[in-house]
């Protein structure tokens, strides 16, 4: 980030039940190498959260750790527009609580990286490696995505803005609030960043790592939320006067799939049989109060790797 003064930078993290991987998560960014920023607070969201996510959060003792602790339940997207409103910085860093930042210089690059005229940058968040069958397939199929993603238009398309992690600049978070209702709320902040006139940036070598679903039950779970997400998206966005494409340009779609299936060929089928599946069995569109992917949860991050 361009600017006279070193930037200032606020982490804001919505959590529900995150007992198994908050505290982790901020002794990371805290022990962040905390050159060319200046941390000003780590705020989580506790969303309701009925197991022991407040008291992990609150037993630190570094004040730039901050607790906004809710007993109900409202979801998601109520509390990044609670994160939004509310921050010091000049940067705000967006992060879900079930991922892991690795690098020690993840907010460096992150502060160093963004642009004002950016409004949001994406992140590459990247899949642990597979343990189950399951979790194996979805794992390519995750990496295909983001292969087209980073080769459709050079990054700059809703599919690269994954919501594991969002960087915003202070004036466009001012600027943005999510419909209350709304599922999909990454690709949003994508779009309104565009219809504003910022042009998002996808940042692929800055990394976070998520654990992908390792049941078929999980699977369906999460991906209740992304099939009814075109849908949705077309409804919330219907007023914006940019074009809201969701369709990847075969050629890229085609070419990022052929890669993963010489790379993981019996993965990456695994993964077309899944997809089927769920379009089978997809319910209906979930509420933001969303049943959770209990595997994702287990990022076992001492002994894990990531795909490549």
């Amino acid at each position: 980030m361009t600017s006279l003064r070193t930037p200032r930078v606020s982490i804001g993290i919505p959590a529900y039940n995150e007992a198994a991987n908050i505290g982790r998560l901020v002794r990371g960014l805290l022990a962040q190498d905390e050159t060319g920023y200046e941390l000003v607070e780590i705020v989580v969201a506790s969303d309701g959260s009925s197991d022991d996510t407040a008291a992990i959060v609150q037993g630190f003792s570094d004040q730039r750790v901050k607790l906004r602790d809710s007993r109900e339940r409202l979801g998601k997207t109520t509390r990044m527009n609670q994160l939004l409103s509310d921050f010091d910085g000049d940067i705000l860093i967006l992060l879900d609580a079930d991922v892991a930042v690795g690098a020690p210089d993840f907010v460096s690059c992150a502060a160093r990286d963004f642009r004002p005229k950016y409004g949001v940058m994406a992140v590459n968040a990247v899949p642990l490696a597979g343990r189950t069958l399951v979790e194996k397939c979805v794992v390519a199929g995750s990496s295909a995505v983001e292969q087209a993603a980073a080769h459709w238009d050079g990054g700059s398309n809703y599919l690269a803005f994954r919501g594991a992690c969002l960087v915003l600049g202070q004036e466009f978070a001012r600027r943005l609030e999510l419909p209350a209702s709304l599922v999909s709320n990454d690709a949003y902040v994508y779009f309104c960043a565009r219809q504003l006139g910022y042009t998002p940036k996808y940042a692929r070598e800055i990394r976070v790592r998520f654990r992908v679903p390792a049941t078929i039950r999980d699977h369906l779970r999460q991906s209740e939320r992304f099939q009814h997400s075109s849908a949705e998206l077309a409804r919330a966005l219907a007023d914006l006067s940019i074009p809201t494409s969701y369709r990847v340009p075969r050629g890229i779609l085609v070419r990022a799939f052929l890669t993963q299936l010489r790379r993981r060929p019996l993965a990456l089928v695994g993964y077309v049989v899944l997809t089927v599946h769920t379009r089978v069995h997809i319910g209906r569109k979930p509420d933001v109060t969303w049943d959770i992917a209990t595997s994702t949860k287990e990022l076992g991050i001492a002994s894990c790797t990531t795909e490549q």
